[in-house]
């Protein structure tokens, strides 16, 4: 699907951007740092584990963009993924192979990302992987727009049901529990192309 957004207009974002073994690094596309830690997520496991073809996978280790789907083939979940470019700390445009650390957008304001390409996405989902998402984003809203401005809290990760995702693409509503504006998903990727961490996001 493909969808045009515009480019941050310098307003409240914050983008948190962090590596598989290093700690989290907080990086602002706009406006202030946030730190976050992600909590473990249960492991999730598919009936049977029939081994793929890393299906669209094109060897990046991390992506952004919008879950459109998890369904589960033959043993596998596999994620429908639309990828966006994104904005982040003043130093342009990245796609997938040119990011360098998690690409995690939440509790923005504006629109840090670009989607320009037409291709729905097909991944493999890891039977261990970590699927997450960012349960206090409302209230991380409420701090930074109150008047006057509030320090927010850190986000907090909770474990997302994969069989849950399942059933609500079934339905074509697919959503995290706890968000209703998301879209802002970060994906994180091993060697061999599948998903070891899935993480749910979403703006004010």
């Amino acid at each position: 699907m493909k969808t045009t957004c515009a480019r941050p207009l310098g307003l409240a974002v914050a983008v948190l951007l962090a590596g598989c073994t290093a700690p989290a690094k907080p990086v602002a596309a706009a406006g202030r740092l946030a730190t976050a830690r992600a909590t473990p997520a249960a492991a999730v496991s598919p009936r049977t584990a029939t081994p793929k073809p890393p299906l669209d996978w094109d060897g990046t280790h991390w992506d952004a963009g919008n879950v459109v789907g998890v369904t589960q083939e033959g043993g596998e979940w596999v994620v429908t993924f639309d990828r966006y470019g994104l904005y982040g700390d003043g130093d342009g445009l990245k796609e997938a192979k040119q990011l360098t650390r998690e690409p995690l957008v939440y509790a923005n304001s504006d629109y840090p990302y670009v989607n320009q390409n037409p291709k729905l996405r097909r991944y493999l989902l890891a039977p261990n992987a970590q699927v997450l998402e960012i349960a206090n984003t409302h209230e991380i809203c409420r701090a930074r727009f109150a008047q006057p401005p509030q320090k927010p809290e850190a986000p907090r990760f909770v474990p997302v049901d994969v069989a849950k995702l399942v059933a609500t693409s079934k339905r074509g509503d697919l959503a995290a529990p706890g968000l209703t504006a998301r879209g802002q998903d970060a994906l994180t990727f091993d060697g061999s192309g599948r998903i070891t961490r899935m993480v749910f996001s979403g703006g004010c």
